[in-house]
């Protein structure tokens, strides 16, 4: 079995209303290359060119406080957006 992106830059499709926007995930040290990949891939350009949306969502583990200010044991994770233009 292989896996393999969408048009080789979209994991998910997103729907909103009136709208369908690509997402591609990958992890918060990886992102810039990400963006830099779909603005090479031609598919991705006529996408953006027909006034579509592509996000790139890099995830990243963050360290966690308790209320009282305290680290917590556990980390939470948090995404870094950026738009493809």
């Amino acid at each position: 079995m292989r896996r393999q992106d969408l048009f080789g830059f979209v994991d998910i499709i997103a729907f909103q209303e009136g709208e369908v926007i690509f997402v591609q995930a990958t992890s918060g040290s990886n992102t810039s290359a990400r963006v830099h990949k779909i603005e090479a891939n031609k598919h991705a350009q006529r996408w953006l060119e027909c006034g579509n949306r592509i996000l790139v969502i890099g995830w990243r583990q963050m360290v966690a406080y308790n209320k009282d200010g305290q680290k917590a044991k556990r980390k939470k994770w948090e995404p870094k957006i950026v738009e493809v233009i």
